[in-house]
């Protein structure tokens, strides 16, 4: 018995194969020409999420939860990219064309007011004695005088620790913070930091940085002479156990350990100089307005002894980075 279709019928029956994906003419069938389709609104290497994906990427997995999740099912996420020419690529708005900038940049910048130093003849090669110390700013400008009277109370500071030459006053390395704290926490990176800009034989601390462990870094480690009071804790007759802070209590070199109120007398030039508040008001602001004093005040140093000999008749600089 032969079945009769009318012409609606066999519309029908062949929408219903598309749908299911089977016959002549279904999406497996058509999958050319239904892809050609959707991805002519847009080009082939980039589509926004909710298009349709190109027909050659892969499936959909289906663990994409985030990590410490209980559960084991969840939402269905596309795929990721197998490769380059494998799949399109999703839209992005702002395309990031520009390298993000390097770190460290203040210690560049240092280290060419420190080289400009040595070519004028203001430091040599290596320094003799240098000091390390820290040294707390206002952050804003009001008064202590107001500041009594209307009782307000500053539990935060913003904090500088450097490292200085005894001789020209200038800023071997610097680190900011935040106080009050123990000034023995940016010791080590000061320290670090200021040898490798240029090398030294003596550092002269306070009792704030007192500790074997300080004595042995130096001393082992970067063959510098420390000399730092050994009379942080408790009052005590005893001599200490350590081995460094034991030399210190028997032979404690005062004379050359005198040179360290220098290092005060650089602090006070820099706040009588550019005084002692800060304009900036977030934690990383402050940190970047105290490195620009740091470099302000090596520069300010080193054009002061341009001037003085120039003044003298004995040199006539200008400053530049050419090469001889």
């Amino acid at each position: 018995m032969s079945i009769t279709w009318s012409e609606e019928e066999r519309k029908d029956a062949v929408t219903d194969q598309v749908t299911n994906g089977i016959g002549d003419n279904s999406a497996e069938s058509c999958r050319e020409c239904f892809a050609g389709i959707f991805t002519s609104q847009k080009p082939t290497e980039i589509h926004s999420t909710p298009d349709v994906r190109n027909p050659c990427t892969s499936g959909f997995p289906a663990n994409r939860l985030p990590r410490h999740h209980p559960d084991t099912f969840g939402m269905v996420g596309p795929a990721r990219c197998a490769g380059p020419g494998q799949t399109a690529k999703l839209f992005d708005a702002v395309p990031c064309t520009a390298t993000p900038a390097k770190k460290r940049g203040f210690l560049k910048l240092l280290a060419s007011t420190l080289q400009n130093a040595r070519r004028s003849g203001l430091i040599k090669d290596s320094t003799a004695n240098c000091a390390i110390d820290s040294t707390g700013y206002e952050a804003g400008h009001t008064s202590s005088y107001y500041g009594r009277r209307c009782g307000l109370k500053k539990s935060r500071y913003p904090k500088l620790t450097t490292v200085c030459d005894v001789k020209s006053y200038l800023y071997l390395a610097a680190v900011s913070d935040s106080g009050p704290k123990p000034d023995d926490i940016e010791f080590h990176r000061a320290v670090r930091e200021a040898f490798r800009l240029q090398p030294f034989k003596r550092l002269l601390a306070d009792a704030g940085y007192d500790s074997e462990k300080h004595h042995r870094y130096l001393r082992e480690f970067l063959g510098v002479v420390s000399i730092i009071p050994p009379t942080r804790g408790r009052p005590t007759q005893k001599l200490p156990r350590q081995k460094y802070r034991r030399r210190m209590a028997t032979h404690f070199p005062r004379t050359t350990y005198g040179k360290r109120w220098h290092i005060e007398s650089s602090f006070s030039q820099d706040k009588r100089r550019f005084g002692s508040q800060i304009s900036a008001q977030t934690y990383w602001s402050q940190c970047r307005e105290l490195y620009l004093r740091v470099l302000v005040h090596n520069i300010a140093l080193i054009w002061r002894f341009f001037y003085l000999l120039n003044r003298a008749g004995r040199i006539c600089f200008v400053c530049s980075n050419r090469t001889t």
